[in-house]
């Protein structure tokens, strides 16, 4: 739930935007990290073994906030290179 979580947020900032910033964001970042990140998260063991503490939990909770921030950063560049391109 909490990877769909994300994702919902996210998309629902770029319903209200540009679709130029949609486009840009699920081109290049979302149609490749979403399904690695579920990839990640199936074959991560559910239960951490060995020396690296590592399941499925700790996955989502670096994966979910990786996502956040990546998208962020693309669609504020995307909105200061709108903006700037809208003053030439």
């Amino acid at each position: 739930m909490l990877g769909f979580g994300g994702i919902f947020i996210v998309l629902l900032v770029l319903r209200f935007l540009d679709e130029s910033v949609y486009k840009v964001w699920y081109r290049n970042f979302a149609i490749w990290f979403v399904p690695v990140a579920a990839l990640l998260v199936l074959i991560t063991p559910g239960e951490s073994r060995g020396i690296l503490p590592l399941d499925r939990e700790a996955m989502l909770f670096f994966l979910v906030p990786l996502f956040w921030i990546i998208s962020a950063l693309i669609i504020i560049f995307k909105l200061i290179q709108g903006k700037s391109g809208k003053r030439k």
